[in-house]
């Protein structure tokens, strides 16, 4: 959503708004001029299906799950944001055969500063692990944690009629994890991260099935391309 002072830069004639369709494979690159910077202001996703299809029957349970969760980061020298999709897909069944069709897409209003290159890369939850994030140490949440007892939270350590909760959560077959109880949980593989995010490696990587219209993703984003260096006094995101 542009906002009323990047409004007045653009009738200004100091800024202006573009646009930048991101997708067709695992990674799109927008450049920037020299003396310019960027704020993204929205963006808009369209559902894909980053596996083959169509599938047969007996191995639709297995198959679907490997491409229905996908991750969008955007990243630049000044800032790095993380998406992390549940793409919505109906199905019909011929014969044997299952074939997807994809839904409505979504917009997203954001501000997210960048300056020279930024990258958005795409990626898939590891394949193989039905994109279930395994419990590999449950216990209860440190008692430094935030939290308060039972029906309102979960609790934490030194409550009365605290919960277990996940600490550390798998993000697939491969290194990598996240930690949902935060910073007050240590990293136990690298890279290991606070928030649900799925690392880039062989699994994650969907470049070969990206070849037809529904296994590719497509983003269409906005944003307000502004003259001069100021990003220097705006804070990354």
């Amino acid at each position: 959503m542009i906002t009323p002072e990047l409004e007045k830069l653009i009738l200004k004639g100091k800024a202006t708004y573009k646009t930048f369709v991101a997708g067709g494979g695992t990674k799109s690159v927008l450049d920037l001029e020299v003396n310019r910077w960027i704020i993204i202001t929205d963006f808009v996703v369209y559902s894909f299906l980053p596996v083959d299809y169509p599938l047969a029957s007996i191995d639709f349970a297995t198959k679907f799950q490997d491409g229905i969760i996908t991750q969008m980061n955007i990243l630049s020298n000044k800032s790095f944001n993380s998406y992390v999709f549940r793409n919505s897909v109906n199905w019909t069944v011929i014969g044997d055969d299952v074939y997807p069709s994809l839904t409505s897409p979504i917009k997203f209003d954001c501000y997210l500063p960048h300056e020279k290159s930024i990258a958005f890369t795409f990626l898939r939850a590891e394949q193989d692990t039905g994109n279930i994030l395994t419990t590999t140490q449950t216990d209860f949440s440190p008692a430094e944690s935030i939290g308060i007892k039972p029906p309102l939270d979960y609790g934490r350590i030194g409550l009365p009629g605290a919960i277990t909760v996940p600490r550390i959560r798998d993000t697939g077959t491969l290194v990598g994890e996240f930690r949902p109880a935060g910073n007050s949980i240590a990293n136990l593989t690298d890279p290991s991260f606070t928030e649900l995010s799925f690392p880039i490696n062989a699994n994650t990587d969907f470049k070969n099935e990206s070849s037809d219209a529904l296994q590719f993703p497509i983003v269409n984003v906005g944003y307000v391309e502004i003259f001069g260096s100021g990003v220097l006094d705006v804070q990354p995101s």
